[in-house]
């Protein structure tokens, strides 16, 4: 018997062994009692759709499911989820109710178990917010938003918990969140949206939640914050790590950051923006005690090459965008030019320099309040526009721009007003929008959403001066000069920093005015359209008077800055991408501020060097094969010295485009739309013509000319009866004339004879 059990263990010996020998880690014994992921999200803004540059709800989904396979997984998001695209502002012909069901539908489709809000979740009311809330499977978190009634939690009867905080049970452990929104909220969105709530101390509050966790029993305590890094808010997610005894991780947004850093012994991390990445964190639990915590953002590429988007979630997007798709999609303009704003490769520049974004919108502003006064006891006082930096939320990328590009430009559906100011009070303003900026090592730093965004006025700031103090909403003496400016930006009258009684119409949003204390008492005399479709006309018109497309300089040297040290020319590497794919050994051309383009070729790695480039702002138009191309930003002030171009060909996406133009031509032709119908041709001309077969509609343009061809031949036909019918009554009148002249003078003859 002894010899056979001494076999049976020699047998499962060497079968261990062997083992070993093939896979060496079963010998290891783990010190690991559990892992738990978290995936995080802050600053979706609506890029709810996967593409090659956002990582969508449907992928997201697909995420937590690969994930949740492995190990036990948590699905976050700190803020900002819902506004920012045309899908998250119109519902065809139904009510905000129902389009808050459809996002919180959507948001619910991915899997989210934790959510804060964040500041433009507010954006359209608080009746709005509770609507979504409600149709959220999710607990959401928002420990310092109380009601003004009775100071109770806001979201205390809308969430399925409590509200303020929540303890997850998975994997074993206790895992307890709590929540916080930014008080900068107040001041972020219209003053009318929050009329009902108040935001406490982020910091007073944090502390209490914690407490209240560790009471619970909380294996981990995560704070959940829509507070940022950045310089606008009153407390950042930095000021909660280093002040808040308790918490072992904090996901963040708001600063649109791409973050992964320990304080004071705290994990935090934030994503960035617009879900260009997906957050993981792993959570060690170790048997002795201790916790292992590791952090590491997931790129669109590195997840697509895990996971595909999960097919209901993206019929269920293309459904729901289906109903809006005729306003969204409606084609206004074309722009030879890119226009930059936003987040723009993790830099928020239009809330550091000034962009032709902006530029773009202010001229919009302009024309619109010259046009609305021209006829009024106004129409002699000088005007200036004005939008502040963070209200413009991003870019346009040269070629078509539909109505949907306008309002992921402005999305918070802010309209123009009109007040009367004095240079006194303009200069407190641009003081406050400028007061921040600071030099950071070799670039500028302290983007602030209080940038100005100008036109009809020129100013020079000097950042080695006081700046503006924002405790007391004073001061400052940044500001240099501000003149005003002509449509060409030659300037002339010079304003007075202390001038207190000249007449100036400011042109700005009504989402912002409380904002800028030396205007938010002033009262607006005039409110008029929404900005979007202001800029929309403008660039309609821009479009229609060439006739084809028109373009915009990336600068017009509007916001001007004064620094002593010296900058040097710089070279700017760009890696040159085909799809996917870096372009390798290939010839582009490359064109500077739109002079003349130079040929270069690519490396092995897709890289070309731009030499010598001017200090400043510079727009880069990379071509390939003459029709693959691609527009990008550099700039030696705002850290974009590098860059990495996408090529990608239009002719294909440009078909839809043509045709809906050729769409928009009405049944009933005038000759008022003998210009529309100049620029479908001309879209329709522009497309190869492999592809121009492919336009399914093109015989209505066809038709359209045809009707106005007959037109214009009838308006000159008729135009040359009435020139002689004019030539005839005017040579009659002139016979009867001289017939009369001939007889009187006659007459005159007898009498002296």
């Amino acid at each position: 018997m002894f010899s056979k059990f001494k076999s049976l263990v020699l047998n499962v010996t060497l079968c261990f062994i062997f083992s070993f020998c093939q896979n060496p880690i079963l010998l290891c014994i783990s010190d690991s009692e559990t892992k738990i992921v978290i995936l995080h999200t802050n600053d979706v803004h609506g890029r709810f759709k996967t593409s090659e540059e956002t990582i969508g709800l449907d992928t997201i989904k697909s995420a937590k499911k690969f994930f949740s396979s492995k190990s036990p997984t948590i699905l976050v998001d700190a803020g900002d989820a819902i506004q920012g695209t045309p899908f998250c502002l119109l519902n065809g012909d139904q009510d905000d109710n129902a389009r808050m069901k459809k996002l919180a539908d959507l948001m619910n489709s991915a899997g989210y178990d934790i959510q804060v809000l964040g500041n433009h979740e507010f954006d359209h009311g608080t009746s709005n917010v509770l609507e979504y809330v409600q149709n959220l499977n999710s607990q959401v978190l928002g420990a310092n938003i109380k009601k003004i009634s009775d100071s109770n939690l806001f979201l205390g009867n809308a969430n399925k918990g409590n509200g303020d905080n929540y303890i997850m049970e998975i994997g074993g452990k206790k895992i307890g969140f709590f929540g916080i929104t930014t008080e900068e909220t107040t001041r972020t969105t219209p003053p009318q949206n929050l009329t009902d709530i108040k935001f406490e101390d982020e910091i007073a509050t944090s502390s209490e939640q914690v407490q209240k966790l560790k009471k619970k029993g909380a294996d981990l305590i995560i704070g959940v914050t829509h507070l940022g890094i950045g310089n606008s808010t009153k407390h950042t997610s930095r000021e909660i790590a280093q002040k808040v005894q308790g918490v072992d991780i904090i996901i963040d947004g708001h600063s649109h950051s791409k973050l992964s850093e320990t304080v004071n012994g705290v994990l935090i991390a934030q994503t960035g923006a617009y879900s260009s990445s997906l957050g993981e964190i792993e959570i060690d639990f170790k048997k002795d005690g201790s916790k292992k915590i590791d952090s590491s953002l997931m790129g669109v590429k590195q997840l697509g090459e895990m996971v595909s988007p999960d097919k209901e979630v993206s019929e269920k997007y293309e459904k729901y965008y289906s109903e809006i798709s005729p306003i969204v999609d409606k084609v206004i303009g074309k722009s030879s030019s890119s226009f930059f704003g936003g987040t723009y490769r993790n830099q928020n520049i239009t809330r550091i320099a000034e962009t032709n974004m902006g530029d773009i919108l202010c001229d919009a502003m302009l024309g619109y309040g010259k046009e609305k006064l021209k006829k009024t006891e106004c129409k002699d006082i000088p005007i200036v526009a004005f939008d502040n930096g963070g209200a413009v939320r991003a870019g346009i990328p040269r070629g078509y721009i539909t109505y949907g590009n306008l309002l992921e430009v402005l999305p918070t559906g802010n309209s123009i007003t009109f007040q009367i100011v004095t240079p006194k009070q303009l200069y407190s303003v641009f003081e406050r929008g400028l007061g921040k900026i600071k030099f950071n090592e070799d670039y500028f730093d302290g983007a602030f959403g209080g940038f100005p965004q100008v036109a009809g006025v020129k100013i020079d700031f000097d950042i080695s001066k006081k700046g503006y103090d924002y405790n007391t909403n004073s001061g400052g003496e940044r500001v240099v000069s501000v003149s005003l400016a002509d449509e060409d930006g030659c300037t002339h009258n010079l304003l007075s920093r202390d001038d207190d009684e000249t007449k100036i119409v400011l042109l700005f949003n009504d989402w912002a005015i409380s904002e800028f204390p030396s205007i938010s008492d002033t009262p607006v005399f005039q409110t008029g359209d929404k900005l979007v479709d202001i800029l929309a006309e403008h660039m309609r018109n821009l479009t229609l008077k060439n006739e084809k497309e028109f373009s915009y300089p990336v600068t017009q040297n509007r916001v001007n800055l004064i620094f002593k040290k010296e900058f040097p020319v710089f070279d700017s590497k760009i890696t040159v991408r085909n799809s996917s794919e870096v372009l390798a050994n290939s010839n582009v051309k490359v064109s500077v501020d739109d002079k003349n383009a130079v040929s270069y070729k690519t490396d092995k790695n897709g890289d070309i060097i731009i030499k010598n480039l001017t200090p400043g702002i510079h727009r880069l138009k990379i071509t390939y094969d003459n029709h693959m191309e691609d527009e990008i930003l550099v700039s030696n002030f705002l850290d974009l010295k590098d860059g990495t171009c996408n090529l990608s060909n239009k002719y294909y996406t440009d078909v839809s485009s043509v045709e809906n133009i050729i769409g928009q031509i009405p049944a009933k032709i005038s000759l008022d739309d003998a210009s529309f119908i100049k620029f479908a041709r001309n879209s329709y001309n522009s497309l190869d013509d492999f592809v121009k077969n492919q336009v399914v509609n093109y015989s209505k343009l066809e038709e359209a000319e045809k009707k106005l061809s007959k037109l214009k031949g009838n308006y000159f036909s008729d135009m040359k009866g009435n020139i002689v019918v004019i030539v005839s009554v005017i040579l009659a009148s002139s016979l009867a004339v001289l017939a009369v002249m001939v007889v009187k003078n006659r007459k005159y003859q007898k009498i002296n004879k």
